[in-house]
C-alpha cells in the first residue's frame, strides 16, 4: 500500500507465510552421476518465484498468490474467508503431486525429474460476461521445456494442457490480456516464454467459454499452439520478458520487451484475428553502463517502455508506431537522478545506525536492485534494492545486507492533475468498470498523488469532477438490472466517492474534511437513490401475473424499501413509492396502505414509518433505527438489516463487502421477487466490493 506523510498509521503489514512440512526428506546416497546432484534439495527449501492472481479469483473475493519453492513444490495461498483484511493468509493448495500426475512423457534426453516447476504466472481475467465469474488461467513452466496450464477456481484447480514450446528448463513466462475470438464465446491471449538454452517462444492460449444460470463462467475447452520461436541460434539467457497490448480496446498490436545479458530487444506484432504477423525484425539496444541486464520494467503506455538495470540505472524506451526504436535521454537522466538521490539517503541511514566497532572500511556502496514495479496508473514506481559496499570488510566476520523498498514519483506533483481529472471520464463511461477494474488500486495511486499538505486544490478539483458525473438522476430504461444499478455513469461517479472516502481515513487534510464529509454523504443518497429507482421501476414494469404472486415476504420487502424510499424525501422517489403503495393495495387488498397512500398524495412533516417485520427472537415488532442498517424490537434485541432489502439478518448465513463491511441477505434457490433482486446485486450497492459469504 503507497502512503504519504499525511499517513495516520502505517500502511504495510509484515505477514509470513508457512511451508508445509516436505513428506519426505532426500535419502543419502553415493553419487554416481554428477548431473544428477539437485544441489536445492540439499539446501534450506526457500521460495523460488511467486506470483499474485488477479483479485476477486479467492474464496475471500482476493488474490491467490502462487509460490514455487526451491525445491519445486507449488503452493497456493489465499486470504482467510472469515476475515480477509486481516492477513491472515493460509495454504489453500499444494499442486506438487498432481503436477507430476499430469507431466507428459518425452522421447529426447532430459534432466532428472523434468516435471519439476521453475516459474508461475497468472493469466489476465477472462470476461464473458461482466457479470458473471472471471476465471484466470495458472501458468507453470518446468525443466522439460513445457507450459502447463491451469484452470484454478475458489474451490479447485483443474489440470488443462501442456504446451511443448522448448526443449530445456523455461525461466519466464509472462501473459497478454484477452481478447475475443474469431469463433463464438471464445477468447485468445499469447504467452511469450524463455529458456535456459537461449530461445525465447510466442503461444496461442484460446479458451471456449460459457456461462451458467448463476452467472459461473465454465471453461469448455482449450487450445493452444506454439506460433513462433526466436534466437535458436543464441545462448544468452532470457532474464526480462514484459508485454503490452491494447486487446482491451479491441485494437490488434502486441508488443514484446525482453532482456537478454546486456541486449534489450523489442518487436511490435499485429494480430489479425486468430493469427499473428510474426515475421518481423527485432530491434535491440545494448546497454552501456550494465553487465548484468536488467531488474525490472514496464510498459508505461503503448508506446514507452520504462525500466531498470541491476546496478541501480533507470532508463527507458520507445517504440513507435514505425517501430523505431529510441532512447529518451531526458527520462534516463531524471530517472537516475531520482535513483541516485534514493540510494545516497539510503547509504547514510545505513552508515548511521552502524556502531562504531563495526563501521565498513569503504566509504561509497553501489546499489544493487532485485527488482523494480510500477502502480496501476505508473506515477510511482516501486525498488527493492541493496546497498553494498564497494569494498566488502567489516571488522567483524561476517557481513551483513539490508534489502530496502522504496517509492519514487514518477512526475512531479501538480503536473498530472488535469489528466487524471480528464481520466475520471474513462472510468464512468466503462459500465463495466467495477467488475472489470482493480478500483481501490487505481483510487489509491491517485489519492496519494494529489494529497498534499498546504495545497487542497488538485483533491478538490478531482472530488469536483466527480461530483459533476454524479449529477444526472436515473435513467430508467428495459436494462437488465444488474446493469442499471452498477453500470449508470452517474452511480459509477458516486461509488468511485465512496471507495475514495475509505482511502481518505488514512489522511489528515483539516482544510477540505468539512466539504469532504458533505460530498461523501451526498455520494451515499444519491447512490442509494439510483438503486431504489431501478428496483421500483424494474418491480412496477413486471406483468400482472407475476405481481400477484408475490409472497407475504416479496411483499415485505417492497413495503420496507417504499418507507426507506420516502425517509430520503427525494421528489422522483415519492412518485415511485405511490405507484408501488397504490399497486400493493390494488392487488393485496388486506395490506391496508392508505395512511402510506394519504401521506404520498400530500406529505406533512417527516414521514414515519409503521413497523412491518417481527423480531425472530421474541416476535415484537422490529422498528428501523432512522436511515441506517440497524433496528430494535420492542424488547430492546437489536438487529442488522440487509443492506439491500431492509429485512432483519435473521440468518447465520449472510453476504458481506469486503470493502465497506455492508451486509445484505444470501440468496436462496427459491423464485420469488427478493431473490431476484439479490442475485442482480452481486456486489455491495455502496461500494461496488465483493460480497463475502460469511
Amino acid at each position: 500500500m503507497i502512503v504519504s506523510l499525511n499517513s495516520k498509521e502505517d500502511g504495510y503489514k509484515h505477514v509470513g507465510f508457512g511451508l508445509p512440512q516436505l513428506k519426505q526428506n532426500l535419502p543419502a546416497t553415493a553419487i554416481e552421476n554428477t548431473d544428477d546432484v539437485q544441489i536445492s534439495f540439499l539446501n534450506e527449501e526457500g521460495y523460488r518465484c511467486a506470483s499474485w492472481s488477479q483479485t476477486g479469483l479467492s474464496i475471500s473475493q482476493s488474490c491467490i498468490l502462487a509460490v514455487v519453492t526451491t525445491k519445486h513444490r507449488v503452493l497456493l495461498y489465499q486470504s482467510s474467508a472469515k476475515d480477509p483484511l486481516n492477513s491472515d493468509w493460509q495454504l489453500y493448495l499444494d499442486l506438487t503431486d498432481q503436477i507430476k500426475e499430469f507431466a507428459i512423457m518425452h522421447d529426447r534426453p532430459t534432466k532428472i525429474n523434468p516435471h519439476h516447476t521453475l516459474y508461475a504466472q497468472w493469466s489476465k481475467k477472462i470476461v464473458p460476461n461482466p457479470l458473471a465469474s472471471k476465471p484466470c488461467l495458472l501458468a507453470l513452466t518446468n525443466k522439460a521445456g513445457d507450459i502447463c496450464i491451469w484452470n484454478v477456481t475458489s474451490t479447485a484447480a483443474n489440470y488443462c494442457r501442456t504446451i511443448t514450446a522448448h526443449t530445456s528448463f523455461v525461466n519466464l513466462i509472462e501473459w497478454s490480456n484477452w481478447k475475443k475470438g474469431s469463433q463464438p464465446n471464445t477468447h485468445i491471449a499469447f504467452t511469450v516464454s524463455s529458456s535456459t538454452n537461449g530461445t525465447a517462444s510466442l503461444c496461442s492460449v484460446q479458451v471456449t467459454t460459457s456461462v451458467d444460470d448463476k452467472m459461473n463462467t465454465i471453461i469448455e475447452d482449450i487450445q493452444t499452439s506454439v506460433v513462433k520461436q526466436w534466437f535458436n541460434e543464441e545462448s544468452a539467457v532470457t532474464t526480462l520478458i514484459k508485454l503490452q497490448d491494447d486487446f482491451e480496446t479491441k485494437a490488434s498490436h502486441l508488443r514484446i520487451a525482453l532482456c537478454k545479458g546486456i541486449q534489450i530487444l523489442f518487436i511490435s506484432l499485429n494480430v489479425n484475428g486468430d493469427s499473428v504477423e510474426v515475421e518481423k525484425e527485432w530491434q535491440s539496444y545494448c546497454l552501456q553502463s550494465s553487465g548484468l541486464g536488467l531488474s525490472g520494467g514496464s510498459w508505461i503506455n503503448e508506446f514507452d517502455f520504462r525500466c531498470y538495470t541491476v546496478e541501480g540505472e533507470g532508463l527507458q524506451f520507445r517504440l513507435d508506431s514505425q517501430d523505431q526504436l529510441i532512447f529518451n535521454e531526458r527520462e534516463h537522466l531524471r530517472i537516475s537522478g531520482q535513483l541516485v538521490q534514493k540510494y545516497r539517503y539510503q547509504w547514510m541511514e545505513e552508515q548511521a545506525r552502524t556502531e562504531e566497532d563495526d563501521v565498513i572500511g569503504a566509504s561509497d556502496a553501489r546499489p544493487f536492485v532485485f527488482g523494480a514495479g510500477d502502480g496501476l496508473n505508473h506515477i510511482y514506481t516501486a525498488i527493492f534494492f541493496t546497498m553494498r559496499p564497494s569494498v566488502d570488510v567489516h571488522y567483524r566476520p561476517e557481513s551483513l545486507e539490508e534489502a530496502n523498498l522504496i517509492f519514487i514519483l514518477q512526475e512531479p506533483r501538480g503536473l498530472l492533475v488535469n489528466s487524471l481529472v480528464e481520466n475520471i471520464d474513462t472510468y464512468v463511461n466503462n459500465p463495466n468498470f467495477f467488475f472489470v477494474k482493480p478500483v481501490r488500486g487505481l483510487i489509491r495511486e491517485i489519492l496519494d498523488y494529489l494529497i498534499e499538505d498546504d495545497n487542497t486544490k488538485p483533491i478538490e478539483k478531482w472530488f469536483q469532477k466527480l461530483t459533476d458525473c454524479m449529477a444526472p438522476g436515473p435513467t430508467l430504461d428495459d436494462r437488465d438490472l444488474g446493469n442499471a444499478i452498477y453500470s449508470e455513469p452517474s452511480t459509477i461517479a458516486s461509488r468511485i466517492i465512496l471507495n475514495a472516502e475509505m482511502e481518505m481515513k488514512n489522511y489528515r487534510l483539516i482544510a477540505f474534511d468539512s466539504k469532504l464529509k458533505a460530498i461523501c454523504t451526498a455520494a451515499r443518497e444519491k447512490t442509494v437513490i439510483h438503486f431504489l429507482s431501478y428496483v421500483f421501476h424494474f418491480t412496477l414494469h413486471l406483468p400482472d401475473e407475476q405481481f400477484n404472486q408475490f409472497s407475504s415476504h416479496d411483499q415485505m420487502v417492497l413495503l420496507l424499501l417504499s418507507d426507506y424510499a420516502l425517509l430520503i424525501g427525494n421528489s422522483q422517489l415519492r412518485g415511485q413509492c405511490m405507484d408501488v403503495y397504490m399497486k400493493l393495495q390494488e392487488k393485496f387488498k388486506d395490506l391496508n396502505l392508505y395512511q402510506e397512500i394519504a401521506y404520498v398524495s400530500s406529505p406533512d412533516g417527516p414521514f414515519t414509518p409503521v413497523s412491518r417485520e417481527k423480531c425472530p427472537v421474541c416476535d415484537e415488532l422490529v422498528q428501523a433505527i432512522g436511515g441506517s442498517n440497524l433496528a430494535q424490537c420492542g424488547a430492546g434485541h437489536f438487529w442488522e438489516l440487509c443492506s439491500i432489502t431492509r429485512r432483519v439478518l435473521y440468518s447465520p448465513e449472510a453476504r458481506k463487502c469486503i470493502n465497506c463491511g455492508a451486509k445484505s441477505l444470501k440468496p436462496s434457490d427459491e423464485h420469488s421477487l427478493t431473490n431476484t433482486i439479490l442475485n442482480h446485486c452481486s456486489r455491495c450497492i455502496y461500494c461496488g466490493g465483493g460480497l463475502l459469504i460469511t
